[in-house]
């Protein structure tokens, strides 16, 4: 049988989460293993991408970009500059737009109706295309989020393992390593010796 404050200690962290119990092959860790708990680390998402596949997703994109045309990447600094626009500043351009097309004659004489017309059709042509690539984006993101969630439970148990072995296995220096994921960070001080909140 294993030690028992190390029994006591697993079952304080995972009772009442994933279930029953089943035994361990390693002598070194916890005498017992919640079964539940390699269900749920593996069920969302396992799935692989091959540096081949990658290449050729690259490919589709860069072909994508150049048949929408028009696009800019804009700089830090641009974008700050830039007026935010929500729906009810589009409802108004809209309006404008239309009573711009109808009395055509009130405008300033260097004013672009052209341009401002093209420039409102066009933003209203790309809304349906922001919204194919922003599921998409979504979906990869959710993916990733999935899949380092999963992956840090993987490696908390492997911590543990790890921790639990210690010495016998010569693994204190990974360990101490690994521990720095759980250490506490001092609040940064500020210029007038007050604590900065993180």
């Amino acid at each position: 049988m294993g030690r028992p404050d190390i029994e006591i200690e697993y079952s304080l962290a995972f009772q009442g989460k994933f279930g029953r119990l089943i035994p361990t092959k390693n002598p070194y860790f916890f005498p017992y293993l919640y079964e539940e708990i390699f269900m749920v680390l593996k069920n969302l998402v396992s799935a692989a991408l091959t540096d081949e596949q990658i290449k050729e997703l690259s490919a589709v994109v860069e072909g994508l970009e150049k048949q929408i045309p028009g696009l800019i990447a804009l700089s830090e600094e641009q974008r700050a500059a830039i007026r935010g626009v929500g729906d009810r500043t589009w409802s108004f351009i809209d309006k404008a737009a239309l009573v711009a097309r109808q009395n055509e004659g009130i405008l300033p004489r260097n004013f672009d109706l052209e341009e401002f017309q093209r420039d409102v059709a066009y933003y209203h042509a790309l809304l349906p295309v922001a919204t194919l690539f922003s599921r998409l984006n979504q979906k990869i993101q959710d993916t990733m989020d999935a899949v380092a969630s999963e992956s840090y439970e993987a490696a908390r148990v492997v911590y543990q393992s790890a921790r639990t072995a210690g010495r016998s296995e010569g693994l204190d220096e990974l360990v101490a390593d690994m521990a720095q994921r759980y250490a506490r960070r001092s609040p940064k001080k500020t210029s007038n010796g007050t604590a900065e909140a993180s």
